[in-house]
């Protein structure tokens, strides 16, 4: 299979498209896009057009795909205070998935050292600086024990957003048809392989809760995603997107990229640093939702979560002191679907509990 390499356009300055001669933003659309949300119907037609060009290419890359096997890589930022946590995931990576699937850990310049010599033939370890794009940069020194990055302006850019743009870039420095998106504190207790990602049809599971995340916070990720997808903005979009162990094809990343950078006024990486507040994976799931379709997109939803989140299950100051408790109640809410748990840093635990708790948790569940 010949893999597709990133375009080049996904990093250039694109303008806005101009609305057609005479053609009024309030006329309805005449069609739209085939097996794309409810958005279509009625959108401006440089809407439509501009969707067209950013899957020109998708359409292909789907069909290419489809008759192969799946490659999957597991994609972690990560902090050096995250050490700890990610060599006890990294264990888990090691012991439950399939070994053709690829781990990248993505760090700072300046934290490389720390993580080098968790490298081996499935763990890359890469550095940020050198798949961001150069309308970024990191101050070479720490303030308050944090990393500052800057945009050529010295405009300072969240940490947070920074990460978003991260895994976004992706794309660039794996060829995997599949990115699976984990935190240091995302930990496997059952086999994970290919064949996990896809759902009964084929196609790549997406995340998708209809009704979940209609918090202030969240409605306003919503509305930013609008905002950079060039979409009629709503204050939620009918389903939340995000999780501990979410799943995206390359070549819709790619083409999210594209989409950003064609509808906006500079290139995607500009336009993301930009925000104060957003979620990679509500705009990526609104991409799909209002955009693309399941049918373009190569994409199926699923309520079903690869990854139990603990947090919820006990008292966080609770969980450290009630050990068994904390463990029992975690089995428990297993089920079939999930491969991973979730337990979170600020739970209590201190790191050298945590392979205690998650080989208590497989015990339970593999009996």
């Amino acid at each position: 299979m010949r893999w597709s390499e990133p375009s080049w356009a996904c990093l250039s300055f694109s303008r806005r498209p101009r609305k057609p001669f005479g053609l009024s933003h309030a006329e309805p659309a005449k069609r739209c896009v085939n097996g794309a949300g409810a958005l279509a119907r009625g959108r401006p037609r440089f809407w439509r057009d501009q969707t067209e060009l950013s899957i020109k290419r998708l359409k292909t890359s789907i069909k290419t795909t489809e008759k192969t096997v799946m490659k999957v890589a597991l994609i972690t930022p990560a902090f050096s205070r995250h050490l700890p946590l990610l060599q006890i995931s990294s264990e888990t990576i090691d012991k439950h998935c399939d070994p053709s699937i690829e781990h990248f850990v993505i760090v700072s310049r300046a934290e490389e050292r720390l993580f080098r010599s968790m490298a081996s033939s499935r763990r890359h370890i890469i550095i940020a600086e050198d798949i961001l794009p150069a309308s970024l940069f990191r101050l070479p020194f720490f303030v308050k024990g944090r990393e500052v990055w800057l945009t050529p302006g010295f405009r300072p850019v969240r940490g947070w957003i920074v990460q978003q743009i991260l895994k976004l870039c992706a794309v660039d420095f794996t060829p995997a048809d599949v990115l699976v998106f984990m935190d240091t504190d995302v930990f496997f207790i059952r086999s994970f392989e290919p064949r996990c990602v896809l759902t009964g049809d084929g196609n790549v599971r997406l995340l998708q809760k209809p009704g979940v995340g209609q918090s202030p916070s969240h409605q306003q990720w919503h509305q930013a995603a609008a905002k950079l997808l060039n979409i009629p903005p709503q204050p939620y979009f009918g389903a939340d997107f995000i999780g501990n162990l979410i799943t995206w094809r390359r070549d819709v990343a790619m083409a999210l990229r594209e989409r950003i950078t064609e509808t906006g006024k500079a290139n995607w990486a500009k336009q993301l640093s930009r925000e104060l507040s957003i979620s990679e994976y509500i705009v990526y799931g609104i991409f799909v939702q209002e955009l693309l379709g399941p049918e373009r997109s190569g994409h199926s939803y699923t309520e079903e979560d690869l990854c139990l989140n603990s947090w919820d299950l006990i008292r966080r100051d609770q969980a450290a002191e009630q050990h068994d408790k904390f463990v029992a109640e975690v089995a428990g809410a297993v089920r079939p679907e999930h491969v991973a748990v979730n337990i979170q840093s600020n739970l209590g635990f201190p790191p050298s509990d945590y392979r205690k708790v998650i080989s208590s948790i497989e015990h339970v569940v593999e009996n």
